[in-house]
């Protein structure tokens, strides 16, 4: 009897208490440990299904107070089966009650640590995920007509990221490590619509750091935004490889530096632009031909590119400086008199029979170059010429050349 009258009192205000602490336990019970076993289970099958690969969770927590998510030990398996496709040792998401009453998606947190992708390029040209990039043709119309879903996502992160590309074809192999990425908040919402984002990327592509930071305006009409590029000593000769045709010549050597800054927008009253500032420098720069014997081309230990603006959608590009330093070249002419240059194979003869374009042609879109300042300084020209005989052979040293104010285009 006892039992029966704590559970269920005689007083009105006494059964309300019961019944709200009895809510509160078993809210809490079912928050804390029913919740996690159905995303875990939930997110495993759902996967699962829609990727047609074999997907795991080690773990789920979820606090319904505060409506925190954290997934640990998410794997998605290749589809072959040899190794797993995507890892990620924890994600966690914070849901805001606001998104109740807003009808819209409202995350205050989310934090994706030591994600891993592994990228494969088969020898069919297909990649190891391919199967999934379906035409997404057909449901566009449906998207359009009803509206972008409204959502804030805030304080955003992914660190210690990892991706790993296997390029079969080229029997070669690429790595993305410490990569990191932050994004303080980025929303759809009118009011934020001319409200800047700052998104943060880092990493080291093949032992080469890189650092992109900037500002945006993703939502607006405008589209305005800025970006900082910083890439420091980028080996060039290992993406050799992806030259197409069939070249005659290697680099075997050759960094790539930048510090650029990227501006695009699409004002309403004003022309569109994208603007490149900055300096890009190339170093220690190699370049051999291949043919009876391997001979080098050109070598320059330094170039300097400074950046001026311009305008890249009217084919306007303007370079404040072009310091080259020290360079050596190497002209040979073949017996038949045929100059000995750089080719990527086929594409001279399919230039010769191409007619040039005419001035009308050309029209608006023609490409103009304007340079304040050439400067090329203790260079080297060596030529060689087998077609006379005995074959002839002369130096010119040093080589020094100063140019301003060229203009290109009308």
């Amino acid at each position: 009897m006892r039992i029966k009258q704590v559970l269920w009192p005689a007083s009105r205000l006494q059964r309300l208490a019961v019944v709200v602490v009895g809510a509160v336990v078993l809210y809490t019970l079912v928050g804390f440990f029913v919740v996690p076993r159905v995303i875990q289970y939930v997110a495993t099958s759902t996967l699962t299904e829609q990727l047609d690969r074999k997907t795991r969770v080690e773990w789920v927590r979820f606090n319904p107070y505060v409506f925190s998510c954290e997934i640990g030990g998410l794997r998605i398996e290749n589809k072959s089966g040899d190794g797993n496709w995507v890892e990620v040792e924890r994600l966690l998401l914070n849901l805001q009650a606001s998104s109740a009453y807003k009808r819209a998606l409202v995350i205050s947190r989310f934090r994706v640590d030591s994600p891993r992708l592994s990228i494969t390029r088969n020898m069919d040209q297909s990649y190891n995920f391919s199967d999934l990039l379906g035409d997404s043709s057909e449901s566009a119309p449906d998207e359009e007509e009803s509206g972008a879903a409204r959502f804030s996502v805030n304080n955003i992160q992914i660190r210690s990221g990892e991706v790993e590309f296997t390029d079969k074809p080229a029997d070669t192999r690429h790595t993305l490590t410490d990569f990191s990425f932050s994004l303080p908040a980025i929303s759809n919402f009118p009011y934020a619509a001319e409200t800047f984002v700052e998104p943060s990327i880092s990493g080291r592509i093949n032992d080469t750091a890189f650092d992109l930071g900037g500002q945006s305006k993703p939502f607006a009409q405008s589209r305005q935004s800025r970006f900082e590029l910083d890439v420091e000593e980028l080996s060039l000769s290992r993406y050799m490889v992806y030259l197409s045709g069939d070249r005659n010549f290697d680099l075997n050597q050759g960094k790539l530096s930048t510090d650029i800054t990227v501006a695009y927008a699409l004002p309403e009253q004003e022309a569109s632009y994208l603007r490149l500032d900055g300096t890009v420098e190339l170093e220690k720069l190699e370049m051999v031909l291949r043919g009876e014997r391997e001979r080098e081309f050109i070598a320059v230990p330094r170039i300097g590119i400074e950046l001026g603006g311009g305008n890249l959608l009217r084919g306007d590009l303007q370079l404040d400086g072009v310091r080259i330093q020290e360079p050596r070249v190497n002209l040979a002419r073949r017996e038949k008199g045929q100059l000995f240059l750089p080719d990527l194979g086929g594409e001279s003869e399919a230039r010769e029979e191409e007619e040039a374009p005419s001035p009308q042609q050309k029209g608006d879109g023609f490409f103009t170059l304007g340079l304040d300042r050439l400067q090329l300084i203790s260079g080297r020209i060596r030529f060689e010429d087998a077609s006379t005989s005995p074959v002839f052979a002369t130096t010119l040293q040093p080589f020094e050349l100063s140019l301003e104010d060229l203009q290109t285009g009308s």
